[in-house]
């Protein structure tokens, strides 16, 4: 799957801080730690997402779909931090949520977003190692894998029915 990749350059391009800062800086002090099979979760103390077990079993089924779909195992456990919202995360680590660090199996994000996308640009940067990236089917891999459902495919054809343009070219763009 040349192409597919990460976006850790990006998150590390918008942010003063590196990985082992990111995951120092957001410590959630009198927070709560959930461990599970493949996560460390870190909730903070006054967590949006009270059933942590829960969550924690949700993120398990959604890895082991990802993992079953590219193949491999994780080199280790993923550090998750759930944040109750951007605000929050913002002004503990300068910058906004969902972000994902893979080559540290670092994971920054909150309830609202989805159960999947992060967890698949670590995934496809920590078990497939690409070595040429674009941002284009970087991002397009994690939100086909969002875990949601959701056919994007149909949604913009409709749309752009509706709105009576012609299609769009990604060539063209």
């Amino acid at each position: 799957l040349v192409g597919i990749g990460s976006v850790s350059a990006q998150a590390r391009a918008e942010t003063p801080m590196g990985a082992s800062e990111l995951r120092q800086q957001a410590s959630m002090r009198g927070g709560v730690t959930t461990e599970s099979a493949h996560f460390r979760f870190h909730f903070p103390p006054d967590s949006v997402d009270a059933d942590h077990d829960h969550f924690a079993a949700q993120e398990e089924v959604v890895l082991a779909e990802l993992l079953s779909w590219f193949g491999g195992e994780l080199s280790g456990k993923v550090d998750f931090f759930v944040w109750n919202d951007d605000a929050q995360a913002r002004a503990v680590l300068g910058r906004p949520l969902a972000f994902a660090v893979p080559e540290t199996l670092l994971v920054h994000t909150s309830p609202e977003h989805t159960r999947g996308h992060e967890l698949t640009h670590v995934v496809v940067g920590d078990v497939l190692k690409p070595t040429d990236t674009t941002r284009f089917i970087v991002e397009g891999t994690a939100v086909a894998f969002d875990q949601t459902g959701r056919d994007r495919t149909a949604t913009a054809r409709a749309a752009v029915r509706a709105a009576g343009e012609r299609p769009v070219s990604v060539v063209g763009l």
